[in-house]
């Protein structure tokens, strides 16, 4: 894939986690998750009723959301310099791998706290007699790294869950950056 090397952005919130483990489960109402990595530390508003287990962040219905960091460090310059677009292939390949794609994806211009990114929505099956859902890929550079946002709909609940992801999406903020979330993690124990 160009060159580009592999560097996870969970460690960081594996640690976060474990440290929330000993205060109980993570719960059901958490306010800020901050992902930290070389150059790459990001964060996010998580709504109300949404729980972060290792390193995701899941809807009550289903609905995942996952971050994934990798270095550009020694890749190949045409292809960075092509970013976000010259990810699509791999994207492609991303969701062929893991469901039933149908059709090519619809793929718009946006930003991620002023960063310029790509979304690739594809129209998926998770299983193929499954109802149809969505499957979506974010894609920004910051700095050395690439973030790829994932997010799977549980069938039936693109209308539901898509409002607070792109809620979520709006609140990425990059470390630093200005208006950059407070680095907390407020959590309320499950019964």
């Amino acid at each position: 894939m160009g060159g580009v090397r592999h560097t996870p952005a969970a460690p960081t919130c594996v640690l976060l986690l474990v440290a929330l483990a000993g205060c109980g489960t993570p719960s059901a109402t958490v306010g800020t998750l901050t992902f930290a990595g070389p150059d790459g530390a990001f964060s996010l508003e998580v709504p109300s009723g949404w729980r972060v287990l290792r390193g995701e962040v899941r809807s009550p219905a289903g609905t995942l959301l996952s971050t994934r960091m990798m270095t550009l460090e020694g890749g190949d310059e045409k292809w960075i310099e092509a970013l976000p677009g010259s990810l699509l292939p791999q994207l492609e390949d991303w969701a062929r791998y893991f469901f039933t794609v149908d059709g090519p994806p619809l793929v718009t211009s946006t930003t991620l706290d002023g960063e310029r990114a790509m979304e690739a929505a594809f129209a998926i099956k998770i299983r193929a007699v499954d109802p149809p859902s969505k499957a979506v890929f974010w894609v920004a550079r910051h700095g050395s790294n690439v973030h790829i946002v994932r997010v799977t709909y549980v069938p039936g609940k693109v209308a539901d869950d898509e409002p607070a992801v792109r809620a979520m999406l709006a609140s990425w903020r990059w470390a630093g950056s200005a208006g950059s979330i407070a680095v907390t993690v407020p959590t309320t124990e499950s019964p």
